[in-house]
């Protein structure tokens, strides 16, 4: 097959490296939700709150983009379908993805990460395992260190494509 520029040969392979794109874009967002699971964030039946599984389902996959050669993917914290407190019935003081002190909703979805990963929600209700760090990112970067080559190539051949192993 020949091409006469470039964009034909991205077009011809544009569809291909989406999809193996997509594939370890998954692979990572599937490690975080492990790794949420390990740490059994949102998963404490516990007398302070009932857990939504909200925040394990906020980690997903923005759609890959094939640009000038290059294709990207990202995994995003997406917080547009998880609830605030005063949106959760019958129970507007549990606190869920928002705080309700002093009679204030304030929005906490997009700072749950930090106070999540870090341990920086404070001891508001004493001292329990919502105090300490639960860092399942971090985690999630450290098996993509070593799991990244294996995913690329899964995804890869998924698509049609052999990678050289010098290119690894």
């Amino acid at each position: 097959m020949e091409f006469e520029n470039i964009t034909q040969l991205q077009m011809l392979i544009g569809n291909d490296l989406n999809r193996a794109v997509d594939y370890v874009v998954d692979k990572i967002v599937e490690e975080m939700q492990l790794q949420i699971q390990k740490y059994k964030i949102g998963t404490n039946n516990n007398a302070i709150y009932e857990s939504t599984g909200e925040f394990f389902d906020a980690w997903r996959k923005n759609a890959s983009n094939v640009v000038m050669g290059y294709a990207t993917g990202e995994m995003v914290y997406d917080t547009s379908n998880m609830s605030l407190s005063n949106e959760m019935g019958s129970y507007p003081d549990n606190f869920i993805h928002g705080s309700n002190v002093a009679g204030q909703i304030t929005d906490k979805r997009l700072e749950l990460p930090d106070l999540i990963f870090q341990g920086l929600s404070g001891n508001i209700f004493g001292n329990g395992f919502w105090t300490k760090k639960r860092d399942a990112y971090t985690d999630t970067m450290k098996t993509l260190d070593w799991k990244f080559n294996k995913w690329l190539k899964e995804g890869m051949a998924l698509s049609g494509f052999t990678l050289a192993k010098e290119t690894l």
